[in-house]
C-alpha cells in the first residue's frame, strides 16, 4: 500500500465498489441500467489494501442500488462473522464511493464508512 495511503486512510481494510457488465439476457426491462444506458449485470466486489480480492458477490440485475445490492450479497453477513470472530476489530473501516449509502450498516456492526473526496483517484496514491 503506498505510504501516502496509509497515512490518509489509516483504518481501510478493504475497498468495496459495484462493477456492471454488459447482458445479452433476452430479459431487457430487468436488466436495464440507468446509470450505464443499456442492459447489465451487476456485482460488488472487495478489494484488501494489497490489491487482493476478498469479496465477489453474485451477480444482480444491472437496476439494482449499491445499498441493496450490498444487503443482498451476503457481505454483512460476512462482516458480523469476522468481527464475532476477532477477524476485524471495531472501528475497521471500508472505502466505497459516494454512491453507497451504507453508513448506518456499517454503523450497526461497529464498523467504519470511509469516502474519499472527489479527487481521490489520481497520482497521488500510485507507488513509483
Amino acid at each position: 500500500m503506498p505510504q501516502k495511503f496509509k497515512i490518509d486512510f489509516p483504518d481501510t481494510i478493504v475497498i468495496l465498489d459495484g462493477t456492471e457488465r454488459p447482458s445479452s439476457l433476452t430479459s431487457q426491462s430487468q436488466f436495464y441500467s440507468d446509470y450505464k444506458s443499456s442492459t447489465t449485470l451487476k456485482g460488488l466486489v472487495g478489494v484488501d489494501t494489497r490489491g487482493s480480492v476478498v469479496f465477489v458477490s453474485t451477480l444482480f440485475s444491472g437496476f439494482i442500488s449499491d445499498k441493496e445490492i450490498t444487503a443482498q450479497s451476503g457481505l454483512l453477513d460476512v462482516l458480523k462473522q469476522l468481527l464475532d470472530h476477532e477477524m476485524l476489530r471495531p472501528g475497521d473501516g471500508f472505502m466505497v464511493d459516494k454512491g453507497f449509502n451504507i453508513r448506518e450498516e456499517n454503523e450497526n456492526l461497529g464498523l467504519k464508512l470511509i469516502i474519499p473526496p472527489n479527487a481521490f483517484v489520481n497520482e497521488t496514491y500510485v507507488d513509483s
